[in-house]
């Protein structure tokens, strides 16, 4: 598929993104229509203009994602382009710290926690938050992910302290004594998500909301360096942009200069990360945003077939009135190259009935001739996978199960690690002492360690 569209010719609506010029535009690509593609052909065709590579943003949501669009413009370009900043937006955010760190008070030299460094950060500073309410005497630490999950969001949605601490002094309080304790509740979270950010900015830490919360801060507070970077960029493109959060296009916002070259690229039927933040808003408010946004849809897939796509778009309208073709007046529907078997929807009563069906209609497929390689089965949850993997192995069908989280920890070698540090940490830990001592690390016989019990 990378090939082929590489080489292809564009279909008429993709090159009028690419001949886009002034002005934002809203692109409605839906899945498998080429989105990349015309991204790639847009960024080398303002090179050709001469427009250089350092003043061409492009952000992205995976570093997978950012490296395959650059990879696809050096290899359309023949050379190596330096400058050309493809980046993810806690990327570009990191970078502009850096770049800035004098005037946003940080300095350079500041580090980033991850997720389980910033648990450690809070419980290493947790009696200077001061916690009554979210600190339970059983287990006072025992609210700390909560807390951290809490202040993401209040960062993903811009919030300051200084405003969480308006609203909770206008809470009201009555003689019903779950309301004044909500206002408790509300007032000493603002409290100690002051303190928070203070207590990072006073270790020279950021975490990863920061890499844009921060950022934010810095061009709100200082229109010299907001000038500096909207005379940077001649075009700005984001990819994605229905899973942006609050905080990500609110930076964006600040940076498109006047004359407004922006391109968003985005479907919002392609959704998915709501539970991190990301809200739809972005994407179908974006013309009243914008007023004077054009917006062209890609509706040629390259991908499915026809059959497969009239079904997805049938389902797809149950989401009906909010959905973009319905508030922008465009045709959404997608139009295959290749055809297909039509979809099948087969319903069981128990999933032990499903977990078999699906395991002797493989089976019954490879027997007749299709390749294993061909076929794939999608789950929405690693429990689920799991089940199907016991079932296909009960049908004897050789699989490969991906993706699952905490897969490396599965491994033969990485199990044996994990007990023997287990039997170090814990001296009562008999099982793991038993599995440390029998296993390939010492390789006494069970009988042997049965006779010294």
């Amino acid at each position: 598929m990378y090939g082929t569209l590489i080489v292809m010719d564009m279909n008429p609506a993709q090159q009028r993104v690419v001949n886009h010029t002034d002005g934002p535009l809203l692109v409605v690509a839906g899945a498998g229509t080429g989105k990349t593609r015309v991204l790639v052909e847009k960024i080398s065709k303002l090179l050709d203009e001469a427009v250089p590579a350092h003043k061409i943003l492009a952000l992205t949501f995976t570093e997978k994602s950012a490296s395959e669009m650059l990879e696809r413009v050096l290899e359309m370009r023949s050379g190596y382009e330096p400058e050309l900043p493809i980046m993810t937006f806690n990327g570009y955010g990191e970078s502009l710290l850096r770049e800035f760190s004098a005037d946003a008070g940080l300095a350079r030299n500041f580090l980033l926690l991850g997720d389980n460094a910033q648990v450690v950060f809070l419980r290493q500073h947790l009696e200077s938050l001061k916690l009554d309410y979210y600190a339970p005497i059983a287990n006072p630490e025992g609210q700390i992910p909560d807390l951290t999950d809490y202040f993401s969001k209040l960062k993903q949605h811009v919030i300051t302290p200084e405003q969480y601490k308006k609203f909770a002094e206008t809470l009201e309080t009555t003689d019903d004594e779950a309301d004044t304790l909500e206002k408790k509740r509300h007032q000493e979270l603002a409290r100690a998500y002051d303190r928070y950010i203070t207590l990072c900015r006073e270790k020279n830490v950021i975490d990863y909301d920061d890499q844009i919360y921060q950022v934010i801060a810095l061009l709100e507070s200082r229109p010299n360096v907001l000038k500096k970077l909207r005379d940077r960029y001649h075009t700005i493109m984001v990819d994605e942009f229905q899973d942006t959060n609050p905080m990500q296009s609110k930076l964006i916002d600040l940076l498109v200069g006047e004359d407004k070259r922006l391109i968003v690229v985005g479907d919002d039927d392609q959704s998915i990360y709501g539970f991190r933040g990301a809200t739809l808003a972005n994407i179908l408010d974006f013309k009243s945003r914008y007023p004077e946004t054009k917006e062209v849809a890609l509706t040629e897939n390259y991908r499915s077939s026809q059959q497969l796509l009239d079904s997805a778009y049938q389902l797809v309208q149950n989401n009906n009135p909010d959905r973009l073709e319905i508030k922008l007046g465009i045709t959404k529907q997608l139009h295959a190259q290749i055809e297909g078997q039509p979809a099948i929807l087969k319903q069981f009563t128990t999933l032990d009935e499903e977990l078999s069906w699906i395991a002797k209609d493989i089976a019954s497929q490879i027997k007749n001739g299709t390749k294993p390689g061909n076929i794939a089965i999608l789950c929405r949850r690693n429990k689920t996978a799991g089940l199907i993997s016991q079932s296909l192995d009960n049908y004897e069908v050789e699989h490969v199960v991906v993706g699952q989280r905490f897969e490396l920890y599965q491994t033969e070698v990485v199990r044996m690690i994990v007990e023997a540090l287990r039997t170090i940490v814990d001296p009562q830990a008999s099982t793991s002492l038993y599995h440390t001592l029998s296993g390939a690390l010492f390789q006494i016989p069970a009988g042997q360690l049965a006779g010294h019990a």
